[in-house]
């Protein structure tokens, strides 16, 4: 069972907070999968066929030199998993100490009809927070997402936006913007009683995939570069996608980026996934040890402790590496959060 992304409202009606069933654990939630065998398509040219890949190893700029001699093109340079996105000819051969990994399209889960079947989550009840509690200040948090619309809920949060997909700002999917609402959300829609869980945080925008929810490795680690490059403005990372990546962490150029912020400084919390329940379902990169991995909590629709379950298609450990996983578990059905108006998420589920 894969749950739902979104909240909608109808049409043009004022952005307002939603019920959904969202694999989020309050701020994080595993709602991308990997189309499996596919890579992007690779220019054909007259000196023949290209690959895109990402190639890792000593540093960046070695990694730039051996794409050259390879008589290759370097896309764009990734420090922050000391090497290089690359178009390669077909054939073309780097040395041992180079990982050659190929470009993997990404896809934020198709949003599904909403899960209406219980009351709305009680999030900041359930973790012990007041209602008007003010958590948050001093943080700012890295939304590593589809974007974040421009709503009252995050007037005065979004500090700054990136958008690395090159198809414009704003949040024409949906996700970003629910994720956002649940991180520091003001409660200006509800009247305060849905509020973020660290409403005084500032929010980065760093938009990765677009309105269909596409996106791609390369794209994704353009985006953490980014956060690289500015780690000393950055408390936390949410990254709420699930690569399904078959490679080991230690080699695997997301986990391994995500790694490089973790080591700065950085908070980096990522999912355990949606293919529970059996054992040995959590997803990459929330197989990597060294990132805070969170799996979903069903609470029933009270605050007490006492009727929380691990919800059904939260991602169970241990890792296919014999790590221990998840780290935490936190609220993650029926939540209640902050709408995209006229995104995908919000024209499919009028409903919610």
């Amino acid at each position: 069972m894969e749950p739902n992304v979104t909240g909608a409202a109808l049409g043009k009606a004022p952005p307002r907070l939603r019920r959904v069933g969202l694999v989020a654990t309050a701020a994080v939630a595993a709602v991308a999968t990997v189309l499996p065998g596919t890579a992007s398509a690779n220019p054909t040219t007259a000196a023949g066929a290209w690959r895109e890949v990402v190639v890792t190893g000593a540093d960046a700029d070695s990694a730039a030199a051996a794409v050259s001699a390879a008589g290759g093109r370097v896309l764009a340079s990734l420090p922050v998993v000391h090497g290089v996105a690359a178009r390669l000819p077909q054939g073309a051969v780097l040395g041992p100490q180079w990982v050659v990994v190929p470009q993997r399209e990404l896809r934020v889960a198709a949003a599904k009809a909403a899960d209406t079947g219980g009351p709305a989550s009680t999030v900041r009840q359930t973790l012990g927070l007041p209602r008007d509690g003010n958590e948050g200040r001093g943080v700012t948090v890295a939304v590593v997402d589809t974007g974040i619309a421009d709503v009252p809920d995050l007037a005065g949060k979004v500090v700054k936006r990136v958008d690395v997909t090159g198809k414009g700002g704003g949040d024409g999917y949906g996700h970003g913007t629910f994720m956002a609402g649940l991180i520091a959300g003001s409660g200006a829609a509800s009247g305060g009683a849905y509020r973020g869980v660290a409403p005084a945080a500032k929010l980065i925008d760093v938009k990765v995939a677009d309105a269909q929810g596409n996106t791609d490795l390369i794209t994704v680690l353009r985006g953490l570069q980014w956060v690289s490059q500015h780690a000393g403005e950055v408390q936390v990372l949410n990254l709420s996608l699930a690569s399904g990546s078959p490679l080991p962490y230690q080699i695997d150029p997301l986990t391994q980026g995500l790694e490089t912020l973790w080591r700065r400084g950085v908070t980096v919390v990522v999912p355990a996934g949606n293919d529970g329940p059996g054992a040995g379902t959590v997803s990459s990169p929330g197989n990597d040890p060294v990132l805070l991995t969170a799996g979903g909590l069903d609470e029933s629709g009270t605050a007490a402790r006492t009727d929380d379950v691990v919800a059904t298609w939260s991602g169970r450990g241990p890792t296919w590496q014999g790590d221990a996983k998840p780290d935490l578990a936190a609220p993650a059905a029926h939540l209640v959060s902050l709408r995209s108006p006229g995104s995908v998420a919000d024209v499919s589920n009028p409903q919610s």
